[in-house]
């Protein structure tokens, strides 16, 4: 697509709320986001009104759409943009209180295995529709802090061969009831090394959780799960754990 069948509305406060009337005004039900650019660019939308990308901020975060005002549903791709030797950013809070129609074509996601992409509080209170009750997020190394918070409409969270850090408050106030692991690890993070003490399954998953499967998932990974219910069984009277090597 050439850079001609885009509008670039530029980066300020008053450029991200033109966007996002410019986007709710357009004819499409439904918007793809189609990545990040710098931010020297800018809120961008096609002519066509079906697809945006948002810029970076200066915390090298993919800007919210909720500071837009966009009420569109949003589709995701299944390759989400992600850092590499030109930029290195997050998408912390970048989709928080919208309403997401798609997730790739099949209800999956993928970031990167090569880099660390925090993507703390990237779906909290976010409503999904049309995805099949379900996602599935493969292939990548995420800080998923707060990531599905207080966030309806999925019932199953699956991560497929992902190595992941930081899990407090993952699915805490949400409608996840079912929630796999297959082939995770736990990794540390040199920057912030995340201390557990005191975080429990309570406070990771919440209290609607029915189901947890860990499928060949590293011994750590395993024992830091198992031990967030340390004290807490009593609490989760119906959950059904399956753990297979």
């Amino acid at each position: 697509m050439w850079i001609s069948d885009w509008i670039n509305f530029g980066t300020n406060r008053e450029a991200a709320i033109n966007f996002g009337k410019m986007a709710n005004m357009s004819e499409s039900d439904i918007l793809l986001f189609d990545g990040c650019v710098d931010s020297l660019s800018g809120y961008m939308l096609t002519v066509d009104g079906d697809k945006f990308r948002l810029p970076l901020n200066s915390a090298e975060t993919v800007c919210s759409v909720n500071e837009t005002g966009l009420n569109k549903r949003i589709k995701l791709p299944y390759h989400m943009a992600w850092s590499d030797e030109r930029y290195d950013f997050n998408y912390r809070n970048t989709f928080k209180n919208c309403t997401i129609g798609r997730c790739g074509d099949y209800d999956r996601l993928c970031f990167t295995l090569r880099v660390m992409t925090d993507v703390t509080s990237m779906f909290d209170s976010v409503t999904f529709i049309k995805c099949n009750d379900d996602l599935v997020i493969d292939d990548s190394a995420l800080r998923v802090n707060s990531m599905f918070r207080n966030s309806k409409g999925l019932r199953k969270l699956v991560f497929d061969n992902c190595n992941l850090t930081d899990l407090r408050e993952l699915t805490v106030g949400s409608d996840v009831r079912e929630l796999v692991f297959k082939k995770c690890k736990f990794i540390l993070d040199n920057d912030q090394l995340v201390n557990y003490d005191g975080v429990s399954a309570l406070t990771v998953f919440g209290s609607k959780i029915e189901k947890l499967m860990l499928r060949k998932c590293s011994k750590d990974f395993v024992e830091l799960v198992m031990n967030l219910f340390d004290g807490e069984w009593d609490l989760f009277p119906r959950l059904e754990i399956e753990i297979l090597d």
